[in-house]
């Protein structure tokens, strides 16, 4: 039975009437581009999520994948897997360069073609090397992530989209084959009081004190599996967290949302080269990490990627939210629609694995160690 069959009646009328009227306006679309996070734009239908594996062949399993990403992580469903190496950044010891681009879609950062930079390490069996950098971001503040912690997200997600260079020749190829594809994703909350540093493991000022686990969590270890509790609130007065001031922000998207960079971007294929940027400025100085086995969160939706979420959020100011969220997604010749809630839908997490490399048996250890330091090219300790 084909993907049309399977649409409930009222469904497919309204897509086929759509896709009726859309022919009838203007050229035809480009169908390798022709998709949106809005069903409607200045009238004209384009398809929005839930029409993706719908319109175009090549794009199906956003429709029927059973490994579709972006997901609800919930805590208690996480295995703690001891076995997991920490995370790599290699930059040839050269700073960081590139575009940084309004595609209509997103905010995108591509980088030079030097210095080349890979991520390894974690649960990758090779070394990615960096395609692109994309943030997310949604019109109120703890609604622009695409994944989303026990059910609720936040106010952004930078997504740094990798490609297994070891196997595969190009970014193409690599989506297409078994691990090929490697995505670390940061969340982002605008700071808005004294609050803490990196804002402790998915500490959200919705939620108060949370547990991390419960009496149905598991502990992978050498010894089976055993169960386990964790709070994942770490006090103020620990010393993993030291308070920032009210307005603070992460130093490297410091760099790209400042006002002279963003302003720079404003409307649709709008670009701004950037230079002498620090990659390892992006990650909190310490930090763990969820990983699980999904998908592209755009189209063609192909399950061939391994997401990594780093576990505690970043802080951008509310100013810098508000730039963003100046951003239009069409060029200036055409009415302005904002570019915030640029995110694709939750999908089911089914019997999917969350493998996390934080230990709750020993909380004490939680910020401390190289597991929990990024490691940096040669630097034996991370930074």
């Amino acid at each position: 039975m084909g993907v049309a069959a399977r649409l409930s009646a009222p469904r497919a009328l309204v897509l086929w009437a759509a896709l009726g009227a859309a022919a009838h306006i203007g050229p035809a679309p480009d169908p390798e581009d022709w998709w949106s996070y809005k069903d409607n734009l200045q009238g004209n239908f384009v398809p929005g999520p839930p029409f993706w594996g719908l319109v175009n062949a090549a794009w199906s399993l956003c429709a029927v994948g059973k490994r579709q990403s972006p997901v609800d992580v919930e805590l208690k469903r996480v295995l703690y897997d001891p076995f997991l190496p920490p995370l790599r950044l290699s930059t040839g010891g050269e700073k960081l360069r590139g575009t940084l681009y309004n595609t209509g879609r997103h905010v995108s950062f591509l980088p030079a073609p030097r210095p080349v930079v890979n991520v390894s390490g974690g649960p990758l069996l090779y070394s990615h090397r960096l395609s692109e950098l994309r943030l997310l971001f949604g019109a109120r503040d703890g609604a622009g992530s695409e994944h989303q912690i026990n059910h609720q997200g936040f106010s952004a997600e930078v997504q740094l989209i990798h490609f297994n260079q070891e196997l595969y020749g190009n970014f193409s190829a690599a989506s297409r084959g078994p691990n090929g594809l490697a995505i670390l994703s940061l969340f982002v909350n605008v700071s808005r009081g004294e609050i803490p540093k990196d804002e402790g493991e998915f500490w959200n000022p919705v939620w108060g004190r949370g547990s991390l686990g419960g009496p149905d969590s598991w502990v992978l270890g050498e010894g089976g599996l055993g169960t386990w509790t964790w709070d994942f609130w770490i006090p103020t007065s620990s010393p993993c967290t030291p308070t920032q001031v009210a307005g603070s922000s992460n130093p490297f998207l410091s760099r790209l949302l400042n006002r002279d960079t963003i302003t720079r971007i404003s409307y649709k294929n709008d670009a701004y080269f950037l230079q002498d940027l620090s990659l390892e400025l992006l990650f909190p100085e310490s930090f763990g990490f969820i990983t699980y086995q999904g998908s592209l969160s755009t189209p063609p939706c192909s399950e061939t990627v391994t997401w990594i979420l780093i576990d505690r959020a970043l802080n951008i100011t509310s100013l810098q939210m508000h730039s963003l969220r100046l951003l239009s997604q069409n060029p200036p010749s055409q009415i302005f629609q904002s570019l915030s809630g640029n995110g694709r839908p939750l999908q089911p997490l089914a019997h999917r694995a969350l493998r996390g490399n934080r230990d709750p048996r020993h909380p004490e250890r939680r910020c401390r160690g190289p597991n929990y330091r990024l490691h940096v090219d040669g630097a034996p300790h991370g930074r």
